[in-house]
Formats: C-alpha cells, sequence, structure tokens
C-alpha cells in the first residue's frame, strides 16, 4: 500500500486503536499488550501500559522478528510464567475479541501444539498463539538468514483453526480497493 496499513482508518479510528482498545477493554488475556513496529511509536496510542518492543533484527526484516523481541523479552523478564503469545496483526478488520476463544479451545483440544493460527481461503498465521517454547528455534531460524512465517511453521507442531467463512474478506488487505471493500462488506455496504 506504500504506507503503514495500521494507520487506515475505519469508522474513525485507525485499526491499531481498535485492536489496543479491544485488547484492554474486553481483558482478552493477562499480561502485557506489546507494540511490535520495529522503532516505530504510535502518538495516537496513550495508555502507559503499552510495551513497545524493537524488532528483534534491524530494518523491518518481517514478523517472526517482531514476535523473537517478545520472546526474548519475556525470557529475561523476572518471574515471568507466560506460555503463550498471541499475535494479532494490524491489516485486518477482525478484533482480537472474536478470534481469541477460537485459541483458547484450540490449546485445549491439542495441547501439543506449539503453534496456532487461523486459516480460511488462506492461512493466516500471523492471528495466532505461539508458545514459548519455539522461541529458540525461532531465534536459530532467524539467524541462519530465514524469513519466511510458514516455513517456519511446518517445522513445528501446529494446528490450524478454521476461520468463519465470512472473515476472510477482512483479512490482509494490501491495496486501498481491497481495504475499501473490506470496509464496505463489514459495514454492510455490499
Amino acid at each position: 500500500m506504500g504506507y503503514d496499513k495500521s494507520l487506515l482508518s475505519i469508522n474513525g479510528q485507525t485499526l491499531i486503536e481498535r485492536i489496543v482498545q479491544d485488547i484492554q477493554n474486553s481483558q482478552l488475556v493477562d499480561g502485557d499488550t506489546f507494540i511490535c513496529s520495529d522503532t516505530k511509536k504510535y502518538t495516537q496510542l496513550t495508555d502507559d501500559s503499552l510495551v513497545y518492543i524493537e524488532d528483534y533484527l534491524d530494518q523491518n526484516q518481517g514478523p517472526l522478528s517482531a514476535l523473537a523481541a517478545v520472546f526474548m523479552f519475556l525470557k529475561n523478564k523476572p518471574q515471568a510464567d507466560i506460555e503463550w503469545v498471541l499475535t494479532f496483526p494490524c491489516d485486518t478488520l477482525l478484533l482480537p475479541s472474536e478470534t481469541i476463544d477460537l485459541f483458547k479451545q484450540a490449546m485445549v483440544d491439542m495441547p501439543s501444539s506449539k503453534i496456532i493460527y487461523l486459516s480460511g481461503e488462506r492461512d493466516h498465521p500471523l492471528h495466532g498463539a505461539y508458545h514459548i517454547d519455539v522461541a529458540d528455534s525461532l531465534l536459530s531460524y532467524l539467524n541462519r538468514g530465514q524469513r519466511s512465517v510458514m516455513k517456519f511453521i511446518q517445522g513445528v507442531t501446529y494446528r490450524r483453526v478454521i476461520a468463519p467463512k465470512l472473515w476472510d474478506d477482512y483479512f490482509n488487505f494490501n491495496t486501498q480497493p481491497e481495504f475499501q471493500r473490506a470496509c464496505d462488506i463489514f459495514q454492510g455496504k455490499i
């Protein structure tokens, strides 16, 4: 799109504001809310409880670099008993509160899974839950120069959670027309 998709707006609110507000208002999970966007700070997010973390690798090396940075933060945090990191990308109209129960149920149904993610017409691995046990293998993977999310997942015990068909229109827009179409569907205009 040529610019930060998290700053796209629907109903007068940026996508990142919608996601953070949903996480905080619904009290979905215990623990910190991390903003991982390399060195970018979002001035419209005024909550002091947000934890900004710079990517593990320099120069926007992809979402796994952000996840690795969160894992490193958690491993170095005293008394951190966190087992799962939930990821919610900003190029979506879905809110975390709409997906969290699917992840929680998958954790119960298949406790050996180390990665759980949404799938529809395509896979959406950034709508996911990543167990802390994958931290070391993720760091090793990145340090070998690898960046593909799906290739990383293939080397781990994972579970796809099938998203409702309607949600396919709300994932991963990459152009302004795709975003506008998602908004129109979301708002019932189509």
